[in-house]
């Protein structure tokens, strides 16, 4: 056997070892094209993912998907727009799929959401979402916060296309709004420390509904893109 179909061999073996502690490894390889692992094909992946995002189609991205509540409510009311969600974890990444169904232009990139710019082109976005970040609200985390400079700095917004967040965290949720607010480049066309239900064309998350059911409120931002 030559070298290259022995390193495979040795990949698919290692791969069925670690299917058997997360089942969900082996069944994301029952969608392919729709779920992007990166872990064997990673330029087919990127490949892919370059074609569908210059196909035309609107593009909306949600980092940290979840298992697909939002990106699916999303896909179903926008069907002529290509919904991609970064979900690292193996579960959450097959149950979006299995949920939303007949719906194709649903699809997730199992990645970091650091990842954002690799995978999208500058001006390739219409719409992104950030819903229920970790906090990470010790002071040695907060390095690690998504709603950062670095999200804003990101060049993958079309001019005129609008970033969205919700967060559950009052905190983090005025130190962004802070940071949005002074950023010339990004003009707030709404926010809320109490969104309503079917305010700004909502659609909820599986985390929202969970703390709506307790009465919690919801903090929400949504930003225009003007460009540089």
């Amino acid at each position: 056997m030559g070298g290259g179909l022995e390193a495979k061999q040795r990949f698919i073996e290692s791969r069925a070892e670690r299917a058997k502690v997360n089942p969900y490894r082996a069944r994301i390889l029952q969608y392919p094209g729709r779920i992007f692992c990166f872990e064997e094909g990673e330029a087919e992946d990127e490949a892919k993912i370059r074609e569908l995002v210059t196909s035309g189609a609107p593009i909306l991205v949600e980092l940290g998907s979840g298992s697909g509540a939002h990106l699916i409510g999303q896909a179903s009311k926008k069907p002529d727009s290509l919904c991609f969600g970064f979900e690292i974890r193996f579960k959450r990444a097959v149950r979006t799929v299995e949920k939303s169904g007949e719906l194709q232009n649903t699809f997730v990139l199992r990645a970091d959401h650091r990842n954002l710019p690799k995978y999208f082109a500058a001006g390739s976005i219409s719409e992104l979402y950030v819903n229920f970040p970790d906090p990470w609200d010790k002071k040695a985390q907060k390095k690690h916060r998504i709603l950062s400079p670095w999200l804003l700095d990101q060049p993958v917004l079309k001019s005129g296309g609008f970033l969205s967040v919700k967060t559950d965290h009052q905190e983090y949720y005025e130190s962004f709004r802070a940071q949005l607010r002074s950023d010339p480049r990004y003009e707030v066309e709404g926010e809320s420390a109490a969104l309503g239900s079917d305010e700004w064309d909502n659609v909820q998350t599986e985390f929202e509904r969970l703390f709506r059911s307790q009465n919690l409120p919801i903090f929400f931002i949504r930003a225009r893109y003007l460009g540089e």
